[in-house]
C-alpha cells in the first residue's frame, strides 16, 4: 500500500509540529523540520548535546605514536619554526612510518604500561566516585521550600482556601492556595518557618 504525497505531507507536518513542541528552545523551527522531512535527503540535523567531562577523572594515556611525537616535537619545531602544525604533523607521521618495529618498541611498551596504569586508576576512581555518591545521597537532606513548610505548618488554613476557591466542585491546587495564604503571613511568621 502506497501513500499519497498529500498524506505524506500531512504526516510530516504532524511530526514537525510534535518535534518543535517537545524540543522547544532548540535551534530549529517547525518549518525547518517540515522542510527537512520533505527533502530528498530526509535528514534533520538536531543540535548535539555534549557530555560534560569529569575534570577529576584520570587522563587517558597517550599512544605510542603520541609519545614519539612528544619526544621529537621540540627538535622538529626548532628546525622548522615557520611551519604550521598541520605541516609538522605530516613530518611526525613520515618519521613514525620510517621507524622500524625495534625503534618503535620503547614507545609502544611505554604506551602499554601507561594504559595499564590508567585502567587501574580508572577502576579506583569509579569505585571511589560511586562510594562518594552513595555517601552524599545518605547525608544530603533537602531543605524543604517555604511553600512546603507553610502547607505542613498551616494545613487547615490552606485547605480552607482551597475549598473557598473551588471551581465546579474541584478544589484549587494546593500550591496556589499556599501562595495565597503566604501573602497573609508577616515577615516574622515566614522567618519562623525557615528556622
Amino acid at each position: 500500500m502506497s501513500i499519497s504525497a498529500q498524506q505524506k505531507k500531512n504526516y510530516n507536518m504532524k511530526i514537525a509540529t510534535w518535534l518543535t513542541e517537545n524540543f522547544s528552545g532548540k535551534d530549529f523551527t517547525t518549518d525547518e523540520v517540515f522542510d527537512a522531512l520533505n527533502s530528498d535527503e530526509n535528514k534533520i540535523a538536531f543540535p548535539k548535546i555534549k557530555k560534560a567531562k569529569d575534570t577529576n577523572a584520570p587522563k587517558k594515556p597517550l599512544s605510542g605514536y603520541m609519545l614519539y611525537t612528544a619526544s621529537i616535537r621540540e627538535e622538529i619545531v626548532n628546525d622548522n619554526p615557520d611551519l604550521k602544525m598541520t605541516e609538522l604533523s605530516k613530518i611526525f607521521g613520515m618519521q613514525w612510518r620510517t621507524l622500524s618495529s625495534d625503534e618503535k618498541e620503547p614507545f609502544m611498551d611505554q604506551a602499554v604500561e601507561n594504559k595499564e596504569k590508567y585502567t587501574k586508576e580508572m577502576e579506583e576512581y569509579s569505585q571511589s566516585s560511586d562510594e562518594d555518591v552513595e555517601v552524599e545521597k545518605k547525608t544530603e537532606k533537602k531543605t524543604p521550600s517555604i511553600n512546603i513548610l507553610i502547607k505542613k505548618q498551616y494545613p487547615e488554613e490552606v485547605l480552607k482556601i482551597q475549598i473557598e476557591n473551588a471551581i465546579d466542585g474541584k478544589n484549587q491546587h494546593w500550591m496556589t492556595s499556599v501562595k495565597q495564604f503566604k501573602e497573609t503571613l508577616s515577615e516574622e511568621q515566614l522567618g519562623d518557618l525557615v528556622k
